[in-house]
């Protein structure tokens, strides 16, 4: 059997068990194929900061974060495709006036926040990934009519979205990441509809 250069995996759902532990059987599987001189690289929408658990764990060779919106070759960001200030301002009023949310998860490069009150107050940012959650009666006429700058997403749970950057993908960034590679030479692991475009690349 011919080896893939590449190995990437999901983490929610894929590589983590239901505890959000890492099994050691896969732990022993990972450690043995990169003695082979496999590489190993993770694609999550968890930002860096929620990842870094596993990244100190798992020491992977490519990462792909906050749903594909950076990318980094170790611990180099090489890759970054996020929204401006002024590119999600809209969002964030009809969530205030028109869309009230059951909860919100705005990424940043450098934090997490869980207010959009939070990010306002900032004089500056730069946003990698907002993920909501609404209700049934919801009006989301106006990111479905998103711009080709911006992506709305439907995620792996009901009534769960994900705004970002259009470019701002798992696809997009293993692309960049392994450009040199032919994506013949790699295997992807994945569960949910933001997985489709790298398993199909």
């Amino acid at each position: 059997m011919k080896l893939p250069k590449w190995i990437v995996t999901d983490l929610d759902g894929t590589l983590l068990l239901d505890d959000s532990t890492i099994a050691q059987r896969s732990l022993d599987a990972i450690n043995k194929i990169r003695a082979l001189g496999v590489k190993f690289g993770i694609a999550t929408t968890r930002s860096k900061s929620f990842a870094q658990q596993y990244i100190d764990i798992l020491k992977p060779d490519a990462m792909a974060l906050s749903g594909g919106a950076v990318g980094y070759m170790e611990d180099k960001l090489v890759y970054k495709k996020s929204l401006t200030k002024d590119q999600i301002e809209p969002f964030f009023k009809e969530f205030e006036t028109n869309l009230p949310l059951k909860k919100v998860v705005i990424n940043t490069l450098d934090h997490r926040y869980e207010s959009i009150q939070e990010v306002r107050s900032l004089s500056s940012y730069e946003i990698l990934s907002i993920f909501i959650w609404t209700d049934e009666k919801s009006d989301l006429s106006l990111l479905e009519n998103s711009t080709k700058e911006i992506s709305f997403s439907k995620l792996w749970r009901p009534l769960m979205f994900r705004i970002s950057n259009v470019m701002g993908t798992k696809h997009n960034a293993l692309q960049y990441l392994l450009k040199d590679i032919d994506p013949k030479e790699v295997v992807t692991f994945g569960d949910d509809p933001m997985d489709v475009g790298m398993l199909s690349h």
